[in-house]
């Protein structure tokens, strides 16, 4: 009887060894005249010049692994190698009417990599710098007008990775209070695509219940993601292409104009006015994806009427009246 089922096809990138590793599972070869997959390659054995050959001629057509041992143990632990990530940064991730998920796998993997300290980031930061800009042309192509390809984005905001998402509604939230450069909507976009990078750690079923009732959340979850601002600007710290502006729009993106924001507690009175824009934006977002989550219908000009918060004093409001005001007007929604 064939064990076929209990084995995965593998080649040699998805591995990610080099000849003398010493392998950290068993890799086997099909054999059709025993009709099962037998070792090539022990878990614990040098993979020495013999090993390294057959991994080598196998590794297209008859080079297996475990299903068990390999893909929940070892593949998802491994922080991909900066070549791997340049290779993903190059696919045109962002693309079409819709960005997607696409983008989500790939930011996930720069993060890993970022969070490790012998990581070289020179040419991982290049290529990201390039992400950024294949962002930019999706949402405020120069040819076209910015608002419209924004407001065309965010029809599909539910289908959006989150990093797009809440690009979009910065730089809509920024169009409406009078930035108009380039270099602003970068900025905005390089901060959106790193921001998270401090969240990498945490599991997706708990951002998840942030996202839809984070009083759910212990204590000791919450204290992470309220740290996760530090602990992003401190992984880009190696990054030349991280200028002051972008440096601060990670630490800042969830404070609020109350005070009641994280990291700091900073009133946002006192910040730049580009990162109480992208502090608005992300609180729209949050509010958007938990009533998502939580399977309320909401649309985009209620959030903002809601997160307005007219019967609140305004020293007590997430957010500045400006901001907002402008907002509604922009979008022609009742103030």
């Amino acid at each position: 009887m064939s064990d076929s089922k209990e084995f995965a096809k593998v080649s040699l990138g998805d591995l990610d060894l080099k000849k003398g590793d010493i392998a950290p599972f068993d890799l086997y070869v099909f054999l059709h005249a025993s009709g099962r997959h037998h070792p090539i390659v022990k878990r614990g054995e040098r993979i020495d010049d013999n090993h390294w050959a057959n991994i080598v001629r196998l590794q297209d057509s008859n080079l297996f692994v475990r299903d068990d041992n390999f893909y929940s143990d070892w593949k998802t632990k491994q922080p991909p190698r900066a070549d791997q990530l340049l290779a993903a940064l190059k696919k045109p991730i962002f693309k079409g009417e819709v960005i997607g998920d696409e983008a989500k796998s790939t930011l996930k993997n720069i993060y890993m990599a970022l969070a490790q300290p012998s990581i070289n980031t020179k040419e991982i930061s290049a290529a990201f710098a390039q992400l950024s800009d294949a962002l930019l042309d999706v949402l405020v192509p120069e040819a076209r007008d910015a608002k419209s390809s924004i407001l065309q984005q965010l029809r599909h905001i539910h289908l959006m990775n989150h990093a797009a998402a809440i690009s979009s509604l910065a730089m809509l939230t920024a169009l409406a209070n009078g930035f108009e450069s380039r270099t602003a909507f970068s900025n905005l976009a390089f901060a959106c695509l790193l921001m998270d990078a401090g969240l990498v750690d945490v599991p997706e079923k708990d951002l998840l219940t942030y996202y839809k009732n984070r009083t759910e959340l212990p204590s000791h979850v919450m204290d992470r993601i309220r740290l996760h601002p530090m602990k992003s600007a401190q992984m880009l710290q190696g990054m030349k292409e991280i200028n002051e502006t972008v440096q601060q729009l990670v630490l800042l993106h969830h404070e609020l104009h109350n005070g009641k924001g994280y990291h700091r507690g900073l009133r946002t009175g006192s910040t730049s006015p580009l990162s109480r824009n992208l502090a608005f934006a992300v609180d729209l977002y949050e509010h958007i994806k938990g009533a998502e989550l939580r399977g309320e219908k909401v649309s985009l000009g209620h959030s903002i009427q809601v997160l307005s918060e007219k019967n609140t004093e305004v020293q007590d409001r997430r957010h500045g009246v400006e901001i907002c005001t402008k907002l509604m007007e922009y979008l022609n929604l009742r103030t």
